[in-house]
């Protein structure tokens, strides 16, 4: 496969993060190397209680208060050397094996480039590439479930596409109603929304152990499409996030150490 080039400013994952709106409850930011680049990582925490896109505690974005006392979400920067030099591994985590907030909690811990909080720029769909280095760990008991995603969000037509790989999991399985490997699809006037599991790509289950993960996102955008899976797009597309998140659902722990995640283009 023909090498390419990251965009740039997230090389050795700069320890620059921030929830997206200032202004409200749970507001959490890191600038220790903001630097000139003018450059952040977005952080979302999302707990939801059944109604998608409403967080049932806490404001949206930001039900959760990062690194508070009895907060289930956890951030750590450790240091860590790379190849352009000294950088820095985070460490997400979800821990809501204990307590829960409300019912039927679903609780997502997102670590994102996004171009309209601070990231970008970021290639459209006809050349999109995300690449990680990463190990992640997951349990749940009493029904519970725990999952790595991979995600990436994409306009077009008017609405947003957002489509996310889970290449590791505790339950969420997939739907015989849907094309192989498809564990959910939603469509809204808003949003179309898909998961598939790591069967369409090449990238192994990590378990534990530090894994190199390639997501080429043109290919797996068009093969959603080609299933009608999602509708095809009518003019141009506009990239506005690709991210990695860890998510619990009830009682469950997951827990992730990320060393790179870099957006190219071929």
């Amino acid at each position: 496969m023909r090498a390419v080039t990251p965009l740039g400013w997230e090389i050795g994952i700069p320890k620059c993060a921030k929830t997206p709106h200032e202004k409200n409850l749970n507001h959490y930011q890191e600038t220790a190397e903001c630097g000139l680049s003018k450059k952040n990582w977005t952080l979302v925490v999302q707990a939801e209680g059944g109604t998608l896109g409403l967080s049932c505690v806490g404001p949206n974005d930001q039900s959760f208060l990062i690194n508070a006392p009895k907060s289930p979400v956890t951030i750590r920067w450790i240091p860590h050397n790379t190849d352009a030099g000294k950088g820095w591994t985070v460490n997400l985590k979800v821990n809501t094996a204990s307590k829960l907030a409300c019912s039927n909690q679903y609780t997502f811990f997102g670590f994102m480039n996004d171009i309209e909080h601070g990231g970008g720029p970021l290639p459209n769909l006809t050349r999109l590439r995300s690449s990680h280095e990463l190990s992640y760990e997951q349990f749940a008991e009493n029904g519970g479930e725990a999952r790595l995603t991979l995600g990436a969000q994409i306009f077009w037509n008017g609405k947003a596409h957002i489509l996310e790989v889970l290449p590791a999991r505790i339950g969420y399985k997939t739907n015989p109603g849907f094309p192989p490997g498809v564990i959910q699809k939603i469509n809204t006037n808003k949003f179309e929304y898909v998961i598939i599991d790591d069967s369409w790509s090449t990238h192994v289950y990590p378990n534990g152990r530090t894994q190199n993960i390639n997501l080429n996102w043109t290919t797996l955008f068009s093969k959603a499409i080609q299933l009608g899976l999602f509708t095809k797009p009518n003019g141009e597309t506009a990239t506005q996030a690709v991210y990695v998140a860890v998510e619990t659902h009830n009682q469950a722990i997951g827990n992730l150490y990320q060393s790179k995640f870099t957006v190219s283009s071929d």
